[in-house]
């Protein structure tokens, strides 16, 4: 059975001030940290990271663009009998990805870490291209191989 550090809640605002929940999941056999991001019952993003030694290695943060949102059962139907489709929301491009990376460069300054590291592949600069730009203006370097570093002053 899968044992968890006591789970860690925040809370982190979108660029229009609106709340989401950021749950921590660290179990404690691992050293796999999964940070979920919602908005009210619906996961919205993700972050997954390794901590190793005094590093965080950042693995993937995500932000969903098409999140399936349920409104009510007169609604959902009512929404299936004129457009056939389910309403979804698009979560990207609102700062909370931005707010996530902060959350987490927080957890790792709170723990000690001395260091946030991670790997831009080719298909991460291929659908973003602005991506290398987003981790510097968070305070990261980024290296022509695609390695991302941030250290703790």
């Amino acid at each position: 059975m899968r044992q968890v550090i006591a789970p860690m809640n925040a809370t982190i605002r979108d660029r229009t001030r609106r709340l989401f929940t950021l749950k921590f999941d660290l179990p404690t056999d691992s050293q796999y940290l999964v940070v979920k991001a919602f908005d009210g019952k619906h996961q919205i993003g993700y972050a997954k990271c390794i901590i190793q030694g005094e590093c965080m290695l950042l693995q993937d943060i995500h932000i969903s663009e098409a999140v399936e949102v349920r409104e009510g059962f007169v609604i959902n139907l009512i929404r299936q009998l004129v457009t056939r489709k389910p309403k979804t929301v698009n979560y990207r491009g609102q700062g909370i990805g931005t707010s996530l990376l902060l959350a987490l460069l927080q957890y790792a300054r709170d723990r000690g870490l001395h260091e946030v590291q991670g790997y831009l592949g080719p298909h991460d600069w291929k659908r973003n291209p602005a991506l290398p730009d987003w981790y510097r203006e968070h305070g990261f370097s980024v290296s022509e191989s695609g390695k991302i570093s941030f250290k703790f002053q």
